[in-house]
């Protein structure tokens, strides 16, 4: 018997950051068009990230994308400053574009807003 659940379709390409928290995909297929990709859809990469992609439409049908798999990461270290928001660090990097990232596994350092740092990054 047939399994009618399709698989979803992905699409193998670079993520390119803005400075304005969203980013845009640029598919290796050159008949592809570039695809929008917002902040919350971006799941850790960062920009020049090697990423699979899916396609959805929001309620208004335009077209953008959600990272599902960050294939090679291009940097392996970001220099910034600290941010809290909500009792949460970010880095906000310098390189505007990039995103700006959460600090895991931050409780055991002593991190305070506009500390400079380099954030190793390891998945």
């Amino acid at each position: 018997m047939k399994n009618n659940i399709e698989e979803p379709k992905l699409y193998k390409g670079t993520i390119q950051g803005t400075s304005r928290q969203f980013a845009f995909f640029i598919p290796e297929k050159k008949s592809m068009n570039d695809v929008y990709i917002p902040y919350e859809n971006l799941n850790g990469a960062i920009h020049g990230d090697m990423v699979l992609i899916e396609l959805a439409s929001n309620k208004n049908g335009d077209l953008s994308g959600q990272v599902v798999k960050i294939l090679n990461l291009e940097r392996k270290e970001v220099i910034g400053y600290i941010q809290i928001e909500n009792k949460r660090p970010f880095l906000i990097p310098y390189d505007k574009r990039i995103a700006k990232i959460y600090i895991n596994n931050y409780s055991q350092y002593s991190i305070d807003s506009d500390f400079i740092v380099v954030v190793n990054i390891t998945e």
